[in-house]
């Protein structure tokens, strides 16, 4: 027993003994200048050796650079051109359609969720496009591959028209998607406007790529003109109720000039460029005029977003709310009867209309002798035709238009036309209401250079001693509102019908007996025309 404990296999075998452990120092940071274990908060400053201020250490000195973050939209990678390219592109293109029209999840913000379904996010339609756009920007300088890709886009986005049309169905048929009464959109707006946004965001990729465009005939246009069709479907069929939802309630608004206000709106004066200033410094206005200020402030809102999502896309039909709001505007304003003292006359301190009887003396008073001279009478302003027209050229003007850029400068040029006409007519019923000023025949062709002729007719006609009869429709017999409805409909058609009206009205007017100065100038005038 004693041997197996002096057994020499049994001992341990010696070695040097181990450092005794220190206390592990982080290493010192070559940004912050100090290493970790130097930090003594109760330690006094040091000043530098250069002399300059008093430093103190903070979170940031410390601190290490933040890593960069990876971008919003990164490029895909695309595929390997091997054997067995197309199927795999196939396969990844239709993987890609349905993320963008899967639900996302249900972690958005409530009240957007519709049927249970929330909206799709923006950037869906971009990101597709950016896959699309990869992989035929990488087969450049192969016309084939081109074409065999093009054409294996024909299945993935044919099923992605067909999703999205299916969505819109439940959509169009809520009684809320024509319903505007706030800035916002309701849940069925915000669907349908989703679903646009990611149509429109594709369809900008096809413009950038020259993809299904009529004019081109090589691989880039190889049956992809459909796809392009219906994605503009898509959106013209979401924006186009929306917008004329608008235009409905705003036309009711404006077809309200055409009738003489029985309790005016005052408002401050706005004065024109070069305009002398006025006596008073509110105007009567049409109450109308106040009503459409306030619901043009509310679309704006709405039609700001209807083109923050769809882009350019939108150009066309906003340049037609614009033409059609202004020609309805110009319309009323056209129709409504001016007199000579204005209508009517009313008091700009109290807003009602001016009494002729002094009112009741009471029995039982006491009277004192002004110390100073009696008030001066309230001021009359008439309702102006000219200053509600401006302030209708101003609010419409506000409403979001077209972008302007090259492609669509077209719809600039004839919303930019249609405003001018506005200011024209504006200054043209400026001239006419005066009554105590003669108008030359010179000025008359300066006046009626940019208004439509069968408007500046009507404006004309209005004034004293120009006809028997105050309307063009009586003149050639007819009804009033069968001729606003066959030859007042739009600025186009008043421009086919302008000639045919005009040689009617001279041989009416030129068989009148009693003609004035006035009457004579004007028919000078329809025979320029």
């Amino acid at each position: 027993m004693h041997a197996i404990k002096s057994s020499p296999f049994l001992r341990p075998i010696s070695r040097p003994a181990s450092p005794a452990p220190q206390p592990a120092q982080p290493p010192s940071r070559p940004d912050s200048g100090i290493a970790f274990g130097e930090l003594n908060p109760a330690a006094p400053l040091s000043r530098p050796s250069s002399g300059g201020p008093l430093k103190r250490l903070s979170i940031s000195t410390i601190r290490g650079k933040s890593p960069a973050r990876p971008p919003l939209n990164p490029v895909p990678a695309t595929l390997v051109q091997d054997g067995s390219y197309l199927e795999a592109l196939g396969l990844k293109l239709s993987e890609a359609v349905s993320r963008a029209v899967a639900a996302p999840p249900q972690g958005t913000q409530a009240g957007e969720s519709f049927n249970g379904r929330k909206a799709i996010p923006p950037g869906r339609g971009k990101a597709l496009g950016a896959l699309i756009a990869s992989e035929l920007n990488a087969a450049n300088g192969n016309p084939l591959l081109q074409r065999a890709i093009t054409r294996l886009l024909h299945r993935p986005l044919t099923v992605l028209l067909t999703n999205l049309s299916n969505q819109l169905l439940p959509l169009f048929s809520s009684p809320e998607f024509l319903t505007i009464d706030g800035a916002a959109s309701n849940p069925p707006q915000a669907h349908a406007l989703a679903i646009a946004g990611l149509a429109a965001e594709l369809l900008r990729t096809f413009d950038e790529l020259s993809l299904g465009h009529p004019g081109i005939t090589d691989s880039r246009s190889d049956g992809l003109q459909g796809v392009r069709e219906g994605l503009e479907s898509i959106t013209t069929r979401v924006l186009t109720p929306l917008v004329n939802a608008i235009k409905k309630d705003l036309v009711a608004i404006l077809d309200e000039l055409k009738s003489h206000p029985t309790e005016p709106a005052f408002l401050k004066a706005k004065l024109q460029p070069g305009a002398p200033k006025p006596a008073s410094p509110i105007q009567a206005y049409h109450p109308a005029v106040v009503q459409l200020q306030n619901r043009v402030t509310l679309h704006s809102k709405n039609l700001a977003n209807y083109a923050n999502v769809m882009g350019g896309t939108c150009d066309t039909t906003l340049a037609s709310l614009h033409i059609n709001l202004v020609w309805h505007a110009l319309l009323a304003l056209a129709h409504r009867r001016a007199e000579a003292t204005g209508s009517p006359l009313l008091s700009a301190a109290t807003g009602t209309k001016k009494k002729i009887t002094p009112p009741p003396t009471p029995r039982m008073a006491i009277h004192f002798k002004p110390i100073s001279r009696p008030p001066s009478p309230p001021v009359t302003l008439p309702v102006s035709r000219a200053a509600d027209g401006r302030v209708v050229c101003e609010a419409l003007r506000s409403l979001p238009g077209p972008k302007g850029d090259a492609k669509r400068e077209l719809a600039c040029e004839v919303v930019l036309e249609a405003f001018q006409s506005m200011e024209a007519f504006c200054a043209l019923l400026e001239a006419v209401d005066n009554r105590h000023v003669n108008i030359s025949p010179e000025d008359l062709d300066k006046l009626t250079e940019d208004v439509p002729t069968l408007l500046a007719l009507q404006v004309l006609l209005d004034r004293e001693g120009a006809a028997p009869q105050k309307s063009v429709a009586l003149l050639l017999g007819f009804e009033e509102e069968q001729y606003r409805q066959s030859c007042l409909s739009s600025f186009g058609r008043e421009e086919e019908c302008a000639e045919l009206v005009v040689r009617r009205i001279i041989d009416v007017l030129g068989r009148a007996e009693d003609q004035t100065s006035y009457s004579q100038d004007l028919l000078a005038w329809l025979q320029r025309q």
